[in-house]
């Protein structure tokens, strides 16, 4: 039984617009209706089954195209997410037609030059050589597919797709039956077994995950080798154009300390020794000394999970972790290699261990990443926004994350107690002279609604809705007042990673329209945008977030790419410019580092020039 939020086949005298053949139309993601599936079994079985599966798909479909049908969509992400779920029910029904219909509305929205010329390519392919064929059986199709599949993969600009190439075909390196099936014993079953029903953002990942699991899996030996053939014959670096533009201080110039904030999941103090700041009225022994109500706050604050304060600055690994680290520090590395093509030692390691890992072992095995993704987070954007700048100081402000796939429940109360610790910290900032904060995190509706839904909060889809409304409405008004309250601050933030438009999914901070804000979106090497970074009116500046050397606790150091790693290289270039003109106001270094922004051609990038920036603070 489905639950739709449009009922205007039996109550057309109570839509009006719907009368007169008008659509509603939607203004920002929490504005699109909502679905509710009960399924009869719960969702690591269901997709299993053949039973049953084939009602639940038509039924998603009609759903999406009622969407469709019945609204008004601007947002061309949103309308690619449909279109992405009408491409995989077509290939699941084996309508090779209806692909590619899909494929080419899905391509029609495209605006990245890598997505346009590859979104939907392993679907289309399929879909013609299913016609080229007149067969659905994979090992009847599977030459042809692999000459099709070849010859378009080996027509493709590398320049244009080096990234999106080796991204995809590390996922298909770590795909397997087994890691499907626990991403869904982890992330869903425990929601049904309380609810015995799925949302509709939830309905899609079955889909796909069946896709995956019945179709494109029998393909993976094909697509691989042809992704691996076209890297190794194709593959030449792009030109990295960041080290011509950077600046590099080596302390001899006699400009003046800047207090830099990094708001984040915790920093290991150890690594930057006297670039970190020290808190003189404070002594590491369990009191506060200074009277500020902040124990042990030697270089900075904390926040737990459950929004109480911590004296631990880096967020403090469990010892069955913590005795781990270095196969930790391998795993991620073999994560981010795998996504990168590069054939490590790690990145062997990885895909053999995937390769054969049971699916009860998905869940520990992804906590594993996340907690560790969490804990060096902070320590690695902190190496980034300090580097080449001795004059950079470093005041830490702890926010904690869960990293488990059954996340803790978002609440009013938890909601109100962040809302408090934003403020706080905020104020904490203030009243030691942090002259800029980088932010490479940040909220969206959809991240409260799925994660009430994974915990079964709400009778239906609905229900979650509007519980969801009212705990984001609480952190991004609290938030937004933060930062809106210390207009000497300049505030920098993560566009985000889910290619989406911030304004429209409400992401928060970077859909903020704020004076002392800015909003960091990720190019690559060569300063061509990446395929994960998110983008809006309120993205103003691009900056290197693919494959960015830093810290680790630690001080080891390691690759990571995100957003999370742009933001902080604003914020270098912000630090920089205040240690050479304490004076400036916010306002005036925003003004500056524009002075060095060089447009793309169709004005989607605005990528920053230091060199540039700093010649023009100097000239002026």
């Amino acid at each position: 039984m489905r639950t739709r939020r449009y009922f205007w086949v039996l109550f057309l005298f109570l839509v009006p617009v719907c009368v007169w053949g008008q659509k509603q139309k939607i203004e920002k993601l929490e504005d699109m209706p909502v679905f509710n599936y009960e399924i009869p079994a719960k969702p690591s079985d269901f997709i299993q089954q053949k039973s049953g599966f084939d009602a639940f798909v038509d039924q998603v479909e009609a759903d999406l195209k009622g969407v469709l049908q019945d609204y008004e969509i601007n947002d061309k992400t949103t309308l690619k997410d449909i279109y992405g779920a009408l491409i995989t029910v077509a290939l699941l029904e084996q309508d090779a037609e209806r692909v590619l219909k899909w494929v080419e509305k899905r391509r029609e929205l495209e605006e990245k030059p890598a997505s346009k010329l590859m979104s939907g390519l392993n679907a289309r392919i399929l879909a013609q050589t299913w016609q080229e064929k007149n067969s659905y059986e994979p090992d009847q199709i599977r030459d042809a597919f692999r000459a099709k599949f070849k010859a378009v993969v080996d027509s493709l600009p590398w320049d244009v797709v080096q990234d999106q190439v080796e991204s995809t075909k590390g996922a298909f390196e770590m795909m397997s039956p087994n890691v499907y099936i626990g991403v869904v014993q982890s992330q869903m079953d425990p929601a049904f077994e309380k609810t015995n029903s799925i949302s509709g953002e939830a309905a899609k990942s079955l889909l796909n995950i069946r896709s995956a699991l019945t179709l494109m899996y029998h393909l993976r030996s094909e697509i691989i080798e042809t992704y691996d053939a076209y890297i190794q014959n194709n593959k030449v670096e792009k030109q990295n154009i960041w080290p011509d533009r950077n600046v590099v201080f080596d302390g001899t110039e006699g400009y003046s300390p800047v207090l830099i904030g990094i708001w984040d999941s915790g920093v290991d103090a150890d690594v930057f020794g006297d670039q970190m700041w020290v808190n003189a009225d404070e002594q590491p022994d369990g009191a506060d000394h200074d009277g500020n109500g902040y124990v042990d706050d030697i270089h900075g604050i904390a926040f737990d999970l459950e929004e109480y304060y911590s004296p631990d600055l880096l967020y403090p690994l469990p010892p069955e972790q913590a005795e781990r680290t270095s196969d930790m520090i391998a795993q991620t590395k073999g994560l981010q290699d795998l996504q990168a093509a590069v054939n490590s030692e790690e990145a062997q390691v990885l895909r053999k261990r995937l390769g054969s890992m049971p699916s009860e072992q998905v869940k520990p095995f992804l906590e594993d990443l996340m907690m560790f993704a969490l804990y060096m987070h902070g320590t690695h954007v902190s190496g980034i926004a300090a580097d080449g700048n001795p004059y950079a100081r470093i005041l830490g402000a702890r926010i904690t994350f869960d990293y488990r796939s059954i996340p803790a429940p978002p609440s009013v109360e938890q909601a109100t107690r962040a809302c408090e610790n934003y403020m706080n910290t905020v104020r904490y900032f203030q009243e030691h002279g942090v002259r800029t904060v980088n932010m490479s995190w940040g909220w969206t509706f959809s991240e409260i609604e799925g994660m009430l839904e994974a915990n079964g909060i709400g009778k239906d889809a609905e229900e979650r809705r509007e519980k969801t409304r009212e705990i984001f409405t609480i952190y991004k008004d609290g938030l937004y007042n933060a930062i809106k309250s210390a207009p000497e601050i300049l505030f920098v933030t993560a566009a985000g990673n889910s290619d989406n438009d911030v304004e429209f999914d409400q992401v928060i901070p970077s859909s903020f329209d704020l004076p002392n804000l800015l909003v960091a979106g990720a190019v690559d090497q060569a300063g061509e945008e990446t395929s994960f970074t998110s983008f809006g009116e309120r993205v103003t500046l691009h900056a290197n977030g693919f494959e960015v050397d830093s810290y680790l606790p630690g001080g080891t150091r390691m690759k990571a790419s995100g957003t999370s790693m742009a933001s902080p290289n604003v914020v270098n270039l912000v630090g920089k410019l205040l240690a050479v003109n304490p004076d400036l106001t916010p306002a005036e270094v925003i003004d500056v580092i524009k002075a060095g922004v060089e447009t793309s051609e169709d004005s989607r990038l605005f990528l920053i020039n230091p060199k540039q920036s700093l010649n023009a603070l100097v000239s002026d």
